[in-house]
């Protein structure tokens, strides 16, 4: 009996990595994987070169858009061209502005406590570490406070901000619909 699964078969691994740019971009659509393959070179190969957590982050990443955008970065593009067709577009500047800097608070917490749990799981490593160019010691609860209080605020505002998004994108979206009736 021949072996059921040969060399010439896709190592798991390769599937999985295909898999999951599929996802990110958007399977329903025909450019969806391409923008997931671009995501995804992105993650390895600029990532990679800064931390050892750029696979975590893919994971976090991947995870965000299949629970929040599971039509992936293809959808959430295509959501706007009405938008842009009614050039309303830049009545999402701020609510997308303020996403924006929440996510980044958020995401420079996030960053900071990943960063010190991987610093501080290496065995030949010290406690001193560099993030963003700032010497710390990733032992001290003045680091991991602040982390950790970057990571709250951020989601708070994230919260917050979200919701507002959400209040204009609904009156943008009712003042479309009220000048095509």
């Amino acid at each position: 009996m021949p072996p059921v699964i040969t060399r010439s078969a896709p190592s798991s691994s390769a599937t999985t990595r295909r898999r999951c740019a599929t996802f990110i971009g958007g399977v329903p659509f025909f450019f969806g994987p391409i923008l997931g393959a671009i995501l995804f070179i992105f993650f390895v190969a600029a990532l990679s070169g800064f931390t050892k957590a750029w696979l975590l982050y893919l994971g976090l990443f991947f995870v965000l858009m299949v629970v929040y955008a599971p039509g992936g970065l293809a959808s959430l593009l295509l959501m706007h061209i009405p938008l842009l067709r009614a050039r309303r577009l830049g009545r999402l500047a701020l609510p997308y502005l303020l996403v924006a800097g929440a996510s980044a608070l958020a995401l420079a917490g996030l960053i900071g406590v990943v960063e010190m749990v991987y610093h501080l799981s290496e065995v030949s490593g010290g406690t001193m570490m560099a993030l963003a160019g700032i010497e710390f010691d990733a032992h001290s609860g003045t680091a991991w406070t602040i982390s950790i209080l970057l990571l709250v605020a951020g989601l708070a505002a994230l919260r917050s901000a979200a919701s507002f998004f959400a209040q204009r994108w609904s009156a943008v979206q009712l003042e479309m619909q009220g000048k095509s009736s």
